[in-house]
């Protein structure tokens, strides 16, 4: 039987391995990261009375790890609201008071959807725009590894098609 001393040893020491293993793992498998060129994303939001949703959805936009080398957002936020009969704009325009990358625009009266997003794209200043609304969860691990393929592997810089265009739903 082993008394309280004995256990104590025994956990520190397998814990001690385990760290020791994994660190060999580590160093034997390095991680490959995406370094290099990081395009400038403008991420597009369309958004029509989403008061209970559309600030939720705005934060956990701004707060997307991906900067650039200096450490800045390395994206913009544009909202088209389609004429929401809510709270929507005021809370997009308080929003876009609090952080610097947000830019509010309305759709013209009565314009499709196909016209909202030219609207919008109108203020998008990225490489690329992925287009966005607020009626689904929205994945921000998917979302940033959506980045990646549009950067080419070999020459480290956006797929020269001018801008894209990639919707989320």
């Amino acid at each position: 039987m082993l008394d309280a001393v004995q256990i104590v040893v025994l956990v520190l020491a397998l814990y001690g391995l385990s760290v020791l293993a994994a660190t060999a793992f580590r160093t034997l498998f390095p991680r490959r990261r995406q370094g290099g060129f990081r395009p400038f994303l403008s991420l597009l939001v369309l958004v029509k009375n989403g008061e209970a949703t559309v600030e939720g959805v705005v934060r956990n936009l701004v707060g997307l790890p991906y900067v650039n080398h200096w450490g800045l957002a390395n994206y913009d936020v544009v909202v088209v609201d389609e004429h929401s009969g809510d709270q929507t704009p005021q809370i997009i325009e308080r929003l876009a008071r609090r952080y610097g990358h947000i830019k509010l625009v309305r759709a013209p009266a009565g314009a499709s959807r196909a016209a909202a997003i030219e609207t919008g794209l109108g203020l998008c200043r990225g490489n690329a725009a992925i287009v966005l609304d607020t009626t689904g969860d929205l994945d921000r691990r998917e979302l940033l590894r959506t980045v990646y393929y549009l950067v080419g592997p070999r020459q480290g810089e956006v797929a020269p098609c001018g801008r894209q265009v990639l919707g989320f739903r």
